[in-house]
């Protein structure tokens, strides 16, 4: 799986900002063409993460989602060993 990451700059704010929507939407557009996975990074309120769902965007992280935690776990996603 191929993934491409949109940072926090392109993020912040794209439910308002029609130049970021377009470039946001022609890397949409390539990753669809490419079989790659879009990852929206740095969403960090409700209207940016609506506005990413409706659009199509595959993968988001950000504090919208929750704030980091202070002792990371142990990176094991699988089932309880």
């Amino acid at each position: 799986m191929i993934f491409a990451s949109g940072d926090g700059r392109l993020i912040c704010g794209i439910h308002g900002n029609p130049e970021q929507q377009e470039l946001l939407e022609l890397v949409r557009e390539y990753a669809a063409r490419s079989a790659t996975l879009v990852i929206a990074e740095g969403i960090e309120t409700a209207e940016e993460l609506h506005y990413l769902q409706k659009v199509g965007i595959d993968y988001g992280q950000g504090y919208a989602f929750g704030r980091p935690i202070p002792q990371p776990l142990d990176g094991y996603l699988g089932e309880k060993r």
